[in-house]
């Protein structure tokens, strides 16, 4: 059963007034595992998270705008655009909101990117002037092939990934069915029995075997 989002908003936002800093980091990842679930999920955890920058915490709030970068939906940008664009905020937080517009990498970004290129504080500048950079690569004609190569590379692993699953899980199984009147003796690997014995307890073991 999936964490129910109210909760995990009141949790975030410490609508009580008790949650820990530490259970709140867990939570805003948490609510980053499920943005991807559905599109539904994905507004409505920015929506949780784009309220979380009026705490205190500009640790909290510098790892809540790190989160929007990676889950790099431009829905994300009017909240990243406002934090930015707040002098006032820590300068830690302003950095990382730029910093998450480079991740999403969108065009939309750029001219509040170029409004701050040249802010007072030297972090904040910088990133500026990287995530322009980054965001007119990933989006020339290099950038897309570029992108679509490491796609397909991504996807080869994947499979990869899930081929090799599927081997050990046909490992792990009885591949070969056996007479229940012949009790094989077979190499047993499982984390019950593990032994440089063989296992004639072939009813009831369910590891890799092999007949001897």
């Amino acid at each position: 059963m999936l964490p129910d989002l109210d909760a995990l908003e009141a949790s975030l936002l410490n609508t009580s007034g008790n949650v820990k800093l530490d259970a709140r980091f867990r939570t805003l990842f948490t609510l980053k595992g499920l943005a991807s679930l559905s599109e539904d999920r994905m507004e409505r955890v920015i929506d949780i998270i784009s309220k979380g920058f009026g705490d205190d915490s500009a640790l909290l709030k510098h790892e809540m705008a790190y989160v929007l970068g990676q889950l790099k939906d431009t829905r994300a940008l009017p909240c990243l655009t406002k934090i930015l664009s707040d002098e006032d905020e820590h300068a830690m937080v302003r950095h990382e909101a730029a910093e998450a517009m480079g991740a999403i990498s969108s065009p939309e970004a750029l001219p509040v990117l170029n409004e701050y290129l040249h802010d007072p504080d030297v972090s904040v500048r910088e990133t500026c002037h990287l995530a322009i950079n980054k965001i007119e690569l990933d989006n020339s004609e290099t950038g897309k092939k570029e992108q679509e190569i490491k796609e397909q590379r991504d996807k080869a692993h994947g499979d990869a990934i899930d081929a090799a699953a599927r081997y050990v899980l046909y490992s792990l199984t009885d591949a070969v069915p056996l007479r229940p009147s012949t009790p094989h003796r077979r190499l047993c690997v499982c984390p019950t029995h593990r032994t440089s014995r063989t296992c004639i307890r072939w009813r009831t073991c369910r590891c890799s075997a092999t007949r001897s």
